[in-house]
């Protein structure tokens, strides 16, 4: 009786041990559709081609890529992964940096000639200032430097949500 029961379990044992390798080949590899979104100007240049690779080493997987400037609500959005150019506000969402991004001041060489050109931070008060509509400060730009970090109220005749568009704007 002893005999019978010990091979009924070693075979119970056995169908166990297959279940879970089938189980671990199922998951070993990513599959479904990976939803992310990403700033539009940034996904054209990076995420797509970086997708087009991703895709070539995960066959099984399919991804569906929203480009947009405006900032998604992940959860509600249903996006498993997003990129933001800017710091994370959200503690309920896990973020990792993943580089450092510069800002730059530009103006068209014929503007500075006739408005003059600004010589220290607070001296753009007094120009015609373009603008993201997504930076957090709006019209208060901060500034950073061996000073500390003040911040500039400025004004001008363009804000945009895509920062493509203000670089052709200040070109």
């Amino acid at each position: 009786m002893g005999e019978a029961y010990y091979e009924r379990c070693k075979r119970v044992l056995a169908e166990v041990e297959e279940a879970d390798l089938l189980v671990e080949q199922l998951y070993s590899e990513p599959q479904g559709t990976l939803k992310v979104s990403a700033p539009m100007s940034f996904g054209v240049s990076h995420v797509g081609p970086a997708v087009s690779d991703f895709l070539i080493e995960y066959g099984d997987l399919s991804v569906s890529l929203t480009l947009n400037d405006r900032f998604t609500d992940l959860i509600e959005e249903g996006f498993d992964v997003a990129i933001r150019i800017s710091q994370s506000t959200d503690t309920s969402l896990i973020a990792r940096r993943l580089d450092s991004i510069r800002c730059l001041m530009m103006a068209k060489p014929d503007y500075l000639e006739l408005m003059g050109i600004p010589t220290k931070p607070q001296d753009l008060s007094n120009h015609q200032c373009l603008s993201s509509t997504y930076l957090a400060s709006g019209r208060e730009w901060p500034m950073f430097g061996p000073n500390g970090a003040p911040t500039v109220k400025v004004s001008g005749p363009l804000k945009a949500n895509n920062g493509e568009v203000l670089v052709q704007a200040a070109s």
